[in-house]
């Protein structure tokens, strides 16, 4: 078990006022990672200083370690918006093609070894008969399939999702997590929900942000230790630690 991402007393402001303050975490090769907290918490923020696409206003990052942006190859990411113009009705596979940007070596376009890394992504995701359907025909529990095998694409070693339930119904919900338990037997995931219940039941460990790190124990999590995150009262969260993905209920 290594450390494929660690943090050391990261901050970042934006415009002097702080997002984060002083984290430290350290997210291991087989790790399941769920980060609950408010809106305006400072998660999804936390994702785009994993990924490079921002830069912490002290402390340090290291990914497989190396510098972030040195490294964002390895990391599959599933951003929380994603749309698309319906004058441009780009298709599944195209999407999903995407993933490879950075990866191929063809200049002339995508190679024969790309296709059959999106079709394996497509596969894995479920999606494959979906493949030359365009993306604005698609539900929203389809779309985020499709962004799903889009990061796949790109043979990630860490999954990083961004509130990827938000726009599902329940039961496409329960069906994603799944695919995401599919997924965490060969690669480490870090998920970012609003949905404690879905946190509690999926993941191996839990963070609970809201500009620091206030929890981020292997231990159960209950709502005394995180109902002060949250403006509004909380429901009781089960979290056992011990469970694997096929012992989950």
């Amino acid at each position: 078990m290594g450390a494929a991402i660690t943090l050391d007393n990261v901050s970042f402001n934006y415009d002097d006022r702080p997002i984060l303050e002083n984290i430290n975490l350290t997210l291991h090769d087989d790790d399941f990672l769920g980060i609950v907290g408010p809106n305006g918490g400072g998660k999804s923020t936390l994702l785009k200083l994993i990924l490079g696409l921002l830069e912490p206003s002290s402390g340090t990052i290291r990914v497989f370690d190396r510098a972030p942006e040195q490294a964002r190859t390895r990391l599959g990411y599933v951003p929380q918006f994603a749309t698309f113009d319906s004058a441009f009705p780009i298709s599944v596979r195209d999407t999903v093609l995407q993933g490879r940007l950075g990866k191929t070596r063809s200049r002339v376009g995508y190679n024969r070894h790309d296709h059959a890394i999106a079709e394996q992504a497509m596969r894995e995701a479920d999606i494959l008969d979906l493949r030359k359907h365009p993306m604005t025909a698609l539900s929203g529990g389809q779309r985020q399939r499709v962004l799903i095998a889009r990061a796949l694409a790109c043979e990630p070693e860490v999954l990083l999702l961004d509130e990827p339930t938000a726009n599902i119904d329940p039961h496409q919900g329960e069906t994603f997590f799944d695919l995401l338990h599919r997924l965490h037997e060969r690669i480490a995931i870090v998920l970012i929900s609003h949905d404690v219940g879905f946190i509690s039941r999926s993941v191996t460990r839990v963070a609970c942000l809201n500009r620091t790190l206030v929890c981020h124990a292997t231990t159960p999590v209950d709502s005394e230790s995180i109902k002060h995150l949250y403006t509004t009262p909380v429901s009781m969260v089960h979290h056992d630690t011990c469970l694997s993905a096929k012992d989950t209920p």
